[in-house]
């Protein structure tokens, strides 16, 4: 069944990128979906290369390090459970985001945590283990952000963005548009160094070196 949802999205993806190649108008409408069908595609994908991993060898257990996840926080919605929660799996961190059902905003990290950090904390930039991938945050013009000279629409956001980069997922955040470049597998620090070349490459694309 994982096959067959897999397949699916794949073909979805690609009628979406190919009505933005073409130029259709609904582009804030199109990116949208683009995220959430990529961010289907790549569950779909973590759980079939889990249960290929325990089939493989049985009895494999979950990984060891902390995903963190929540830290709800919008006038809007309910704030009354305002804590971080942390994760050892995608499963569980996607089970977790889906029961929420929109009833609060959800912040996750691209930083990996080597430990569970409790409720009322996060994960600092100098106590992270390791970075699933790089992001860019790129703001809208809007009540906001009204004193800055920022792109009005989604499709002015992502024209900085180079063609040869395309993100793996786009997520539009009401006030902006995040970009998010993933990896293949997780890039984990050995040394000080590694994190002071990653921090490097976030602020300003330049290649990490080990």
């Amino acid at each position: 069944m994982a096959d067959l949802d897999r397949i699916r999205c794949d073909a979805e993806i690609a009628d979406i990128e190919a009505l933005l190649r073409v130029g259709h108008l609904d582009i804030q409408g199109l990116v949208l979906a683009l995220s959430d069908w990529s961010q289907e595609r790549r569950l779909i994908q973590d759980e079939i290369d889990l249960r290929s991993r325990r089939r493989d060898a049985p009895g494999i257990p979950e990984p060891a390090l902390a995903v963190q996840a929540g830290r709800a926080a919008h006038p809007d919605l309910d704030v009354s459970d305002k804590r971080s929660r942390w994760f050892t799996g995608v499963p569980e961190a996607a089970e977790y985001v889906a029961g929420i059902n929109g009833a609060r905003d959800v912040y996750v990290g691209l930083g990996l945590s080597g430990k569970d950090y409790g409720p009322t904390r996060r994960c600092v930039s100098d106590e992270i283990t390791g970075i699933s991938g790089l992001a860019s945050d790129l703001d809208l013009a809007s009540e906001v952000h009204s004193k800055k000279a920022l792109p009005r629409t989604v499709e002015q956001a992502l024209s900085i963005v180079p063609s040869a980069l395309p993100p793996t997922i786009v997520i539009l955040t009401g006030n902006g548009v995040h970009c998010w470049w993933l990896l293949k597998e997780p890039y984990m620090f050995e040394n000080e160094e590694d994190r002071r070349n990653a921090a490097a490459s976030s602020r300003d694309g330049t290649p990490c070196s080990s």
